[in-house]
């Protein structure tokens, strides 16, 4: 199995992600707009995927998107031992321990 983390839709369909429907509203209304809460569900998401021994894909590169939750998603991998790598100049990077 294999996750992408960022814009999905460049992945293809054989990939799996964490893709919430109605996601404005579900930030405003259930997460109070709280960027740490979406990303806490969103690493227990990760947490499962690593137990599967799933492979972590990234449509951006991770370390240069400051600011942004594709980058804590980035590092919550990086504190489990994950090293990224780009694999598709420009287009499509890999986390692996």
């Amino acid at each position: 199995m294999e996750s992408i983390q960022g814009q999905f839709s460049r992945a293809g369909s054989e990939y799996v992600c964490f893709n919430l429907k109605n996601w404005p509203l579900i930030f405003d209304k259930i997460f109070n707009k709280n960027i740490n809460e979406i990303l806490e569900v969103n690493f227990k998401f990760m947490d499962e995927q690593v137990s599967r021994n799933c492979r972590f894909f990234f449509s951006h590169d991770p370390r240069i998107t400051k600011g942004y939750s594709l980058q804590k998603e980035w590092e919550y991998l990086r504190r489990l031992g994950y090293s990224i790598k780009e694999i598709d100049k420009g287009v499509l990077w890999k986390a692996e321990k």
